[in-house]
């Protein structure tokens, strides 16, 4: 019974320090790691966070960042409450999933004229994790097509995320066979500004 008692007594004590937040099991290179924190009641001037790789800063009173430079196997964040060890994570430091470029109505680099009329718009499909303020939209592109044959029949810059209407004219010339390469992106993000992506994408026509 006393055993209980303690045990009871040692759970709401807990219940009533700091603990870490919706922290994830992989911190990734380059970007703002969000390290959020649940006071549950407590001063911010209490709380301490230490991180055995990368840089934290404070962003707001429950609000850390964790910046990491290179791919790290355990990276082990706690937190201290009073000076007094109270929660702990471990994390995977890893790089970002690459975006991936391609038209909407494509599917696995190959484009049906049974589904779709065009190829719609060209952007990058960012993996879920990837920061919103670092995703881009493309506003140029530079676009060849080959015929069944392997012959350029059409190749330009284009201005925007679409085919504009003397290419998706040669689009439609296009027959099972034939290709379209992607390639001198330009991508425009409200803070970084304009970006010269080096990509290359095929996409070929399959009836």
């Amino acid at each position: 019974m006393l055993l209980l008692l303690i045990k009871f007594l040692f759970l709401n004590i807990l219940a009533g320090v700091p603990a870490f937040e919706g922290v994830g099991a992989v911190a990734y290179i380059g970007v703002d790691n969000e390290i959020r924190i649940n006071l549950n009641g407590n001063l911010s001037e209490d709380i301490e966070v230490k991180s055995s790789a990368g840089t934290l800063f404070k962003r707001n009173d429950s609000t850390y960042v964790l910046v990491i430079n290179q791919p790290e196997e355990e990276i082990k964040l706690k937190l201290y409450y009073k000076k007094i060890i109270c929660d702990m994570k471990t994390l995977r430091g890893d790089r970002m999933p690459a975006p991936v470029l391609r038209f909407e109505n494509e599917k696995d680099g190959t484009f049906s004229r049974k589904n779709f009329k065009d190829l719609g718009k060209l952007q990058f499909f960012y993996p879920d994790v990837f920061p919103a303020n670092q995703r881009a939209e493309v506003v140029s592109f530079y676009i060849m097509m080959k015929d069944a044959n392997g012959q350029i029949i059409y190749r330009n810059n284009l201005r925007g995320d679409h085919l504009d209407a003397t290419s998706m004219n040669y689009f439609q010339k296009l027959m099972s066979g034939g290709a379209i390469t992607i390639s001198n992106v330009i991508t425009q993000n409200p803070y970084s500004g304009m970006r010269n992506n080096q990509v290359n994408k095929t996409v070929e026509i399959i009836d």
